[in-house]
């Protein structure tokens, strides 16, 4: 979770609104990795993107909302439908700094980041299990690392060839230790083949999407001052 000049920017707002337009290649990238995106109003996501750690439902086909077998389980990823871009930027990350991110590239980076969390990442239920007790650090320091490794794996999608830009403030032998010790108790990190979904609109389409509509930024009351970025 991401708690806390370029075509369609306009330099007067700090915001950037999830279009249609944006929102429909940013689900495709979802679904070739095996999940699907809803959209979420800001105020009500508390952050800029969410992988809930559990399946969502979804509408096989959106066409037909009764009867047996229309629901199914999907991995459903949950973005804001607005960035506050200064919010963005100024978002306290244990190794990536994110103001190296092209503004144009930090929808993407937030769905990949959520798509890290589900194919790249240490198995929370794993860790929980395996404390001692519930004092043990050993859940704080995975959440921690699992933050890395999803802004690892999002860098890796958008800039390939180019090495992770890291903010002044990292403690690096902090993390190595901290990887080290999650070796040492056994931990692996998942890493899961992506299952591509249909790319089609109208199948796996998440129930809220079909039962309230996309809350698009313009219908939550935030249109004023907010520029759209395609």
């Amino acid at each position: 979770m991401i708690r806390c000049p370029s075509r369609g920017l306009d330099m007067r707002s700090n915001r950037i609104t999830l279009t249609p337009r944006l929102f429909r290649k940013l689900d495709v990238i979802a679904r070739r990795h095996g999940a699907v995106l809803e959209v979420k109003r800001r105020d009500r996501l508390g952050c800029f993107g969410l992988w809930p750690g559990v399946v969502g439902e979804v509408f096989v086909d959106k066409h037909a909302t009764e009867g047996v077998g229309v629901c199914s389980d999907a991995a459903v990823v949950q973005i804001a439908n607005y960035i506050d871009v200064d919010e963005f930027q100024s978002s306290q990350r244990p190794e990536l700094d994110y103001c190296k991110v092209e503004i144009n590239q930090i929808y993407p980076l937030i769905v990949y980041h959520e798509l890290g969390h589900i194919l790249e990442n240490y198995l929370m239920w794993h860790v929980h299990v395996a404390a001692e007790s519930p004092r043990s650090l050993l859940p704080k320091v995975a959440r921690t690392l699992n933050e890395v490794l999803a802004d690892r794996f999002a860098w890796r999608q958008l800039y390939p060839m180019v090495p992770l830009p890291k903010h002044s403030e990292i403690d690096e032998e902090h993390l190595r230790a901290s990887f080290r010790l999650m070796a040492e108790r056994g931990f692996t990190i998942s890493k899961l083949r992506p299952k591509p979904i249909s790319t089609r609109l109208e199948f796996y389409v998440p129930v809220g999407h079909v039962r309230h509509a996309i809350p698009w930024a313009t219908q939550a009351g935030s249109s004023k001052g907010v520029i759209a970025c395609l």
